[in-house]
């Protein structure tokens, strides 16, 4: 997987319908998926399906979930959420809550900002706001997303033919990472931080992709889903010692030329296993997922391995992000 790349590949939804073309058809169609889907991607998407009951009925997940109840063939993107990170040269923020602004419509935004700004909109890209604020000297970073839970959303995730295109212990990760948002969701509510929630959640999906394949017995896949699960842990780790020797020399008092100069040589060392171009801003979109990762990954080792105990242990964890960080950290004690 390449690691400067979250892309959960999935569109709006829609059913093979007549000849004349595809029906946009609603998750909560009461036919049965498996008569929904043509038969040259039954196979697939049963498998889909069944890591979906598996991450409900052993590992804990909430049964109402309608993540990967419904099958799409349309191939337009319909539904793409659009992401514009944009920072300071010496400003690596922690939270993307503190400064977030949704475009709603098609407009120009060139407001001035001061250390940083979190853009997103479905309906504007937002590559004219990455190309400007680049002229004007930040450090920004776009992406595009097409797999996304939101907050109280009533569809989910829909099954696509891009996502089943993807390798099965991918597949398996992210129907059971989008699946534990729906569980934080119910449980512990929208308060809880996004660096927890995200952290959280990349772990449950691959300690629960790797589980699967041990229960299923398929000995190939979860030697796979293991290589990937510490592959990510390891990414991890070197990410938050590249993010902290950052915030230590932004806080250090010295010149802009010399933290600029300072800066290069870190991005250079992060870039060696980041796999690409490194900025401020490239590394803020990655610190929900990576930050308190390692974290979680001890939670998991001290629980046993077993991400059912955890789900029941995080049924009770607090809402509030100080007190949930220390809950947390008494699990991984």
């Amino acid at each position: 997987m390449n690691p400067r790349v979250i892309h959960f590949l999935v569109t709006l939804a829609a059913v093979p319908g007549c000849s004349a073309g595809l029906q946009v058809h609603s998750p909560l169609n009461s036919t049965p998926l498996e008569e929904r889907v043509p038969a040259q991607y039954k196979k697939e998407v049963a498998f889909v399906q069944d890591v979906r009951r598996f991450a409900i009925e052993h590992l804990g997940m909430e049964q109402d979930s309608k993540h990967y109840t419904w099958f799409t063939e349309k191939q337009d993107n319909g539904h793409t959420l659009y992401i514009l990170s944009i920072t300071e040269k010496t400003i690596l923020p922690t939270s993307r809550i503190a400064k977030v602004e949704e475009l709603d419509k098609l407009s120009a935004y060139r407001a001035d900002i001061k250390e940083f700004l979190y853009l997103e909109s479905e309906v504007d890209t937002l590559e004219d706001e990455r190309d400007y604020y680049n002229k004007k000297g930040y450090d920004t970073n776009w992406r595009s997303v097409t797999d996304y839970h939101t907050y109280g959303g009533k569809e989910g995730s829909p099954i696509t033919l891009d996502f089943l295109k993807s390798t099965p212990e991918y597949q398996a990760k992210v129907v059971v990472h989008e699946l534990c948002h729906g569980f934080v969701e119910k449980n512990i509510k929208a308060g809880f931080a996004s660096s927890l929630d995200e952290s959280f959640c990349s772990m449950v999906g691959y300690a629960g992709a790797a589980e699967y394949f041990t229960y299923k017995n398929l000995p190939e896949e979860h030697t796979k889903a293991v290589k990937a699960f510490d592959h990510y842990h390891t990414f991890a780790e070197k990410f938050v010692v590249s993010f902290e020797k950052l915030q230590r020399l932004y806080h250090e008092g010295l010149s802009q030329d010399e933290m600029l100069k300072r800066r290069a040589a870190l991005f250079a060392e992060a870039e060696e296993f980041m796999g690409g171009e490194v900025n401020n801003a490239l590394m803020w979109s990655w610190h929900p997922y990576l930050f308190n990762y390692p974290l979680m990954h001890t939670v998991y080792t001290v629980q046993g391995d077993s991400v059912p105990k955890i789900m029941q242990k995080m049924r009770h964890c607090p809402e509030n992000e100080e007190k949930a960080l220390k809950y947390i950290q008494e699990l991984a004690k």
